[in-house]
């Protein structure tokens, strides 16, 4: 985790870290990804981003379509959007093995490719629903 918050720093990640030792960052005010190290053995880089807008629920079927389309012709993140109450959260995962081991320089390559991509799939839903702004949650 002290190497993962190193990798965070070094890329001018602003970041908070929550009760459960999981790293949280924001991009603007449509992207929050979350970074942790998990398995028995520490062996897992966790990335997960989610798209913050919070389209109505009606919209579901819509961004499973365009989950999909991505999914199918993009490596990752892999992308994919539920049903959450009243509304649609669409969200992304990287979940990278670590077991033979890895360098500080492979992290930041990981967590830099992972919001990347993560921000251009975003980015792409955001061009297709230009009123994304009207579902941003109130703060």
């Amino acid at each position: 985790m002290a190497r993962l918050r190193d990798a965070l720093d070094s890329i001018g990640t602003r970041y908070r870290v929550d009760d459960d030792g999981e790293f949280i960052g924001w991009w603007g005010d449509t992207l929050v990804m979350g970074f942790m190290v998990v398995g028995s053995q520490a062996d897992i880089l966790q990335i997960w981003g989610g798209w913050t807008p919070r389209p109505p629920v009606e919209l579901l079927g819509r961004f499973v379509e365009v989950c999909n389309t991505w999914n199918a012709e993009k490596r990752w993140p892999k992308v994919y959007a539920i049903a959450d109450d009243d509304a649609v959260r669409v969200r992304a995962e990287l979940n990278v093995d670590c077991e033979g081991g890895v360098t500080d320089a492979w992290i930041v390559q990981q967590l830099t490719c992972a919001v990347g991509t993560t921000g251009q799939f975003c980015s792409e839903v955001e061009e297709l629903y230009p009123e994304y702004p009207a579902w941003l949650p109130e703060t």
